[in-house]
């Protein structure tokens, strides 16, 4: 079935709020050609050491590694676009990271919903069963900022779950960032997320989001494990001078105002990312895709069946 989440221009957004992503090329061949690298004087072609094949099933960088121009990397185990998705549709909650040992339940949270949505080969039940990424000290400090806040600087706060972080996720974080000049993130913990979303949610666990928030330009610093409401201890202590929230966000929906603090204390201000993008939309994305994947092979099973049998009726007569 189709496996993009996302279309081209959230690509394009999601790749240009990466802080290690210098520019853009939008439109780009699926193989790479030496005229585009002379055209933006690239030095080096960098790939992960998965193999990457057109349609012919020949090298897409050939011509790259002839030049001497390939780099390659190695990929991060456990985590995937094909994990994520298979998390999505397996309904599975076995990522999750768990704040007590009792507070380990059910692998599937519906396994009727779960094996109606199951990879035709089991693939994505393989790699949803069990995260295996790790996220060590090193790691975090690879994506961390160096730089603290300095006396004179205007410290933004904001927080929430930045589940399966994309453009909307970057967009916010953009403009809550333009009402100062330091911009820390407070990301909450899986059994929060869950215990307000519900189902497998959240679809990555806290360590991994925590590493993809720490991947967009516009973050300054991360706190790890933040509770759903905001409280004046926090604020305090990282001197915060404004708190941040999207003008859409789902936390106006719960009984208890998380907000309640800051706005309070006049800190409080709305803003609007200017994108309707959200993780539940990306979620519907994936099993519509699905849905229609297996609709598509319904219908040719039928017409197969049909075919078989006018074929062995003609044969009898």
């Amino acid at each position: 079935y189709q496996r993009r989440v996302h279309g081209s221009e959230e690509r394009y957004a999601a790749a240009r709020a990466c802080k290690w992503v210098a520019a853009v090329v939008e439109d780009a061949p699926y193989v790479t050609e030496m005229a585009d690298l002379q055209k933006y004087e690239i030095d080096y072609v960098a790939h992960g050491d998965d193999i990457s094949v057109d349609l012919n099933g020949d090298d897409s960088y050939a011509a790259v590694r002839k030049a001497g121009m390939m780099k390659t990397v190695k990929r991060t185990e456990g985590i995937s676009t094909t994990d994520l998705v298979g998390r999505m549709l397996l309904m599975s909650k076995t990522h999750h990271h768990r704040d007590r040992e009792e507070d380990v339940d059910e692998e599937i949270v519906d396994r009727t919903t779960s094996e109606s949505f199951s990879a035709p080969s089991g693939s994505c039940k393989a790699t949803a069963s069990l995260s295996k990424f790790l996220t060590t000290s090193r790691r975090i400090v690879q994506f961390a900022s160096a730089t603290a806040p300095k006396p004179t600087d205007t410290i933004v706060y904001v927080d929430g779950d930045f589940d399966l972080f994309h453009p909307g996720h970057s967009n916010f974080l953009r403009e809550a960032k333009r009402h100062g000049t330091y911009l820390i993130v407070g990301v909450h913990s899986d059994s929060v997320v869950n215990q307000k979303k519900g189902a497998n949610y959240p679809i990555m666990n806290l360590n991994e989001r925590v590493l993809s928030v720490l991947s967009c330009r516009y973050t300054d610093e991360c706190i790890i494990g933040v509770p759903f409401e905001i409280s004046q201890n926090v604020l305090e202590t990282m001197n915060v001078h404004a708190v941040c929230a999207g003008a859409h966000s789902t936390r106006k929906d719960y009984e208890v105002d998380p907000y309640e603090v800051p706005k309070r204390m006049g800190i409080f201000i709305e803003v609007d990312s200017k994108s309707d993008l959200t993780t539940e939309k990306m979620v519907r994305r994936v099993i519509q895709n699905r849905l229609d994947y297996e609709e598509r092979n319904r219908k040719k099973d039928i017409k197969d069946a049909e075919l078989q049998k006018n074929a062995f009726t003609t044969a009898e007569l």
